[in-house]
């Protein structure tokens, strides 16, 4: 399973997960925007960036329901020219499909990840990031 959040320059935040079945077969399927599901952030004194490091992702169409967790140090940014990339190893558990899962993933931030429609809501800001399993 891939998670993408991409944020546009404006307002609009895309949200998706993209789901390969041992058979060969794919779905994909629309995820509640990350941002409102993004916590407990951590603030590189590099770049001054701020990124969330754990997430309530929801998954409605697949019945999926998780939480990712950056495991391990988490100052794991890179930047490059001025502008910071965070990747991190992580962690999820939860249900997808009335079963329980659970195992290890990845995140990737970059790029302007806050929205303004994220910016005005009370959670912080998620990112155009990725978590596989």
């Amino acid at each position: 399973m891939a998670i993408w959040d991409a944020v546009s320059p404006s307002t609009d935040s895309y949200a998706w997960a993209t789901v390969m079945y041992p058979d060969g077969t794919h779905v994909v399927a629309e995820v509640e925007p990350l941002a409102a599901g993004a916590s407990e952030s951590w603030t590189s004194a590099e770049s001054g960036n701020t990124y969330p490091t754990r997430w309530q992702v929801r998954i409605p169409a697949l019945d999926a329901y998780l939480t990712v967790d950056v495991t391990g140090n988490r100052h794991q940014e890179i930047v490059i020219h001025g502008d910071g990339r965070y990747e991190a190893t992580a962690a999820f558990s939860g249900m997808y499909q009335g079963e329980d899962v659970s195992g290890k993933s990845y995140v990737e931030m970059f790029g302007d990840w806050q929205s303004k429609t994220a910016a005005s809501q009370a959670s912080p800001a998620a990112s155009p990031g990725m978590v596989e399993n």
